[in-house]
């Protein structure tokens, strides 16, 4: 009986253990904003579009970002690497690879702060027959020094026209990952941020490949990869407990 007692204390401490863990891998969270320089794009002209971070809530934050990049190849050129745009002020750092459309945005700091990351440049074919067409990331992974947390898919969209309408988009109409929530102010600089330490930079890089022109995705070993297995042993865990407990209660 004292046996299945301690048993069942350790079994409680487990669960304990493994709930304070998901509640850490849970919170952590960001926000990506697609934000076009135009709301309406002429046949053979182009449109700037600003990829933004903010809400950062990532332990002491991020220095990776990465998505694959979805257009319609009917309305716009192919995009490639000369098509992105750091924002070096920031400390990023961009390489794209063509045949996955997957980007990949790196900092040597930690941000914590708001701010644009990079740009996109798309430009419309001169023969298009489409009126709109929608810009959008999905795979959305950013990394801080212990974790890759997983963002939302978010998309944005841009009218064709014969004649650009011009103008910056309106507060409001950029698609951001919070629903109801747009950002309307400017990326910040970085220059609070904590520096990434070497060691972890570099374990990390060995994780996603150095390569980053490889057809290759970049490996995924972050939030979504162990929670699952942590909720399945803790709901082992808790019927454990409850035997134990009811032979205990039988036993008295």
């Amino acid at each position: 009986m004292k046996m299945r007692k301690k048993l069942g204390i350790v079994l409680v401490i487990g669960l304990v253990l493994i709930y304070l863990m998901a509640i850490n891998v849970f919170g952590y969270s960001y926000t990506t904003s697609l934000v076009p320089d135009k709301t309406s794009v002429a046949k053979g002209d182009s449109v700037v579009v600003t990829i933004k971070l903010s809400g950062i809530d990532a332990g002491n934050g991020l220095f990776n970002f990465s998505a694959v990049l979805n257009y319609d190849t009917e309305v716009f050129e192919e995009v490639t690497q000369a098509s992105f745009e750091a924002s070096q002020d920031n400390g990023w750092t961009v390489s794209y690879d063509q045949s996955t459309k997957k980007m990949l945005f790196e900092n040597t700091r930690l941000v914590t702060t708001e701010q644009n990351i990079g740009t996109i440049t798309l430009r419309a074919k001169s023969e298009v027959s489409a009126s709109s067409a929608t810009i959008g990331l999905t795979e959305i992974t950013a990394s801080n020094d212990a974790d890759q947390i997983p963002g939302t898919d978010i998309s944005t969209t841009v009218q064709i026209s014969d004649v650009s309408s011009g103008g910056g988009l309106n507060p409001g109409q950029n698609t951001t990952n919070t629903p109801g929530n747009s950002l309307t102010t400017n990326g910040l600089n970085t220059t609070n941020d904590a520096p990434a330490d070497d060691n972890f930079i570099n374990e990390i890089e060995n994780m996603i490949g150095t390569n980053d022109t490889s057809d290759d995705d970049v490996p995924y070993t972050g939030t979504e990869d162990y929670v699952l297995p942590l909720i399945i042993i803790a709901i082992v865990l808790g019927v454990i407990s409850f035997v134990n407990y009811k032979k205990l209660d039988a036993d008295k």
